[in-house]
């Protein structure tokens, strides 16, 4: 679950960030909110393109969801199996450097194959 902080019809930061992820996952992916458990926080992301901070949370939904999403807001959804990111051979770091402005930093990523298994 990703939240955004800030909606059309909510002033920023009015919303706990837990009903924020709940709702963005429902609007972007079609996940029932009653089916989410939420599990935690996760780590803070920094969009450099916005400057934008991106707060992330996990959550348990006990079956597969059916996700419709939402062709403005998602370009495809990756699915990738948990086993997949705790195997220490799909991670690695990466120095990134999204534009000229900005200095080359490491990144924590993980190196997976499509389709996912």
């Amino acid at each position: 679950m990703v939240p955004r902080t800030r909606h059309r019809d909510r002033p920023q930061g009015t919303e706990p960030l837990q009903d924020a992820a709940v709702r963005e996952s429902r609007e972007e992916l079609g996940i029932r909110p009653e089916s989410v458990e939420p599990l935690g926080v996760l780590s803070t992301l920094l969009v450099h393109g916005s400057n934008r901070l991106v707060l992330t949370l996990a959550g348990w939904v006990p079956e597969r969801p059916s996700f419709k999403p939402n062709p403005h807001e998602v370009a495809e959804i990756l699915e990738v199996r948990l086993e997949a990111l705790l195997d220490s051979k799909t991670r690695r770091r990466e120095v990134w450097q999204p534009s000229k402005t900005v200095s080359p930093y490491p990144r924590g990523v993980f190196a997976v194959s499509h389709p996912f298994s």
